[in-house]
């Protein structure tokens, strides 16, 4: 598979039926400057629901490229069952390039390797990460090899992260904060 854009508007839910179902993705072809060097693009406005089923696994699987294997500006929800992994990218955020919404409520996000951001990057000031449950592992990044947050909002309220390669968070910003971080629960 090549690329994947989830149109504006849209609400998609991507689940396994009978089956564990894997999408691979290669490079890309150039759409245009703005959405060539992603596999999946949320735009904004739309929802894309990863999630796996009793028994069964929806894995979603990089490669190399530029970009991440997600880049997301609507809002993009993984569930149990849901495994995105093994991409690298060359010039940025490997997994989740967030600058919509993001909800981790279960799922695992594992051997991504990035340079800002291994397996979430959290990048503008609108952008919020929620982590409810779920698994960060065994990503690599030069900086925020779990979670990378520069501008926007993450609250962790559940899950694991552990075993990444660059530190499992990293917040950066400038004089001016513009993040917002939160962790809660046990």
């Amino acid at each position: 598979m090549g690329y994947l854009s989830i149109p504006k508007g849209a609400d998609i839910t991507l689940k396994p039926e009978g089956k564990s179902v894997t999408l691979s993705f290669n490079t890309p072809p150039s759409v245009n400057e703005q959405i060539k060097s992603e596999c999946i693009y949320v735009r904004q406005n739309s929802n894309l629901t990863l999630s796996g089923n009793t028994g069964y696994t929806l894995t979603i699987k990089g490669s190399e490229i530029s970009g991440p294997l997600i880049a997301n500006i609507g809002k993009l929800t993984l569930e149990s069952g849901a495994v995105i992994t093994c991409h690298t990218s060359t010039s940025t955020s490997a997994g989740v390039k967030n600058k919509g919404v993001f909800i981790m409520n279960g799922g695992e996000i594992s051997h991504m390797s990035g340079k800002l951001g291994g397996a979430v990057s959290v990048i503008d000031s609108d952008a919020s990460f929620v982590m409810n449950g779920g698994t960060i592992t065994e990503n690599t990044a030069n900086n925020g090899a779990g979670i990378y947050l520069s501008e926007g909002s993450v609250s962790i309220t559940g899950g694991i992260i552990s075993q990444n390669t660059g530190y499992d968070i990293e917040i950066v910003g400038s004089e001016t904060p513009k993040t917002d971080f939160s962790i809660s629960g046990d």
